[in-house]
């Protein structure tokens, strides 16, 4: 058996609030987690993840798109500040069965059936809620006070989906296609040309998933 002699960061796939920086080893087949006292590192070693294994197995409709919006002077919570903070803070507990039922009655169906209009209205209900979680360290949404700005102005246009990524400043919003996703970033250049910080990306799903790579 290959020993695990690799740690690398894997961000939790059982928890709803995107905690990052959990730290695994892998043989190929399983992980073995290296962070103590850890909630995320319990799920993970109680149900131990195969390398071949999933909880949800569908194609992301490749037509989609997506704007990725990353601010080049933050950088986001991350490390021993962010495993204190999530110690030291429970107070989403009680959002858990709401966004659970939004991720399976929402966001994964409307994949499954290539819905963007469900899919874009449940993602940036689910962005909503999880944000409050970070609201007194980031005061608001979004981390970034120019992708914030950019976020209020775009968020009327008709079927987008919009959040961030755990702590930011990298967010992104969803489009249909990729005609819709050059149409929305050319109204975004236009309209924020100043926003010299703020990187902007189109870009297209993947559907390899995720892989590990030893090197």
């Amino acid at each position: 058996m290959t020993s695990h002699n690799k740690i690398i960061d894997l961000v939790c796939p059982f928890c709803s609030l995107h905690c990052d920086d959990v730290k695994v080893s892998t043989d190929g087949k399983t992980f073995k987690i290296h962070d103590k006292n850890l909630a995320c590192a319990k799920k993970i070693e109680k149900n131990n993840i195969y390398k071949n294994s999933s909880m949800f197995s569908s194609k992301f409709p490749k037509d989609w798109r997506v704007i990725i919006l990353n601010d080049l002077d933050l950088k986001g919570t991350s490390g021993l500040i962010e495993k204190q903070f999530f110690e030291k803070n429970n107070r989403a507990s009680h959002k858990k069965s709401e966004l659970s039922n939004i991720l399976l009655r929402g966001i994964i169906p409307s994949i499954v059936y290539k819905d963007f209009q469900n899919f874009s209205k449940n993602l940036t209900k689910f962005q909503s809620i999880t944000a409050g979680f970070y609201s007194d360290k980031q005061k608001g949404i979004y981390l970034s006070p120019e992708i914030s700005n950019i976020m209020k102005y775009i968020k009327n246009y008709d079927n987008i989906g919009m959040g961030q990524s755990s702590w930011g400043p990298m967010s992104y919003i969803f489009v249909e296609s990729n005609l819709h996703a050059k149409e929305l970033l050319s109204i975004i250049q236009n309209k924020f040309n100043v926003y010299n910080n703020v990187q902007l990306n189109i870009v297209s799903p993947w559907n390899s998933g995720f892989k590990i790579v030893h090197k």
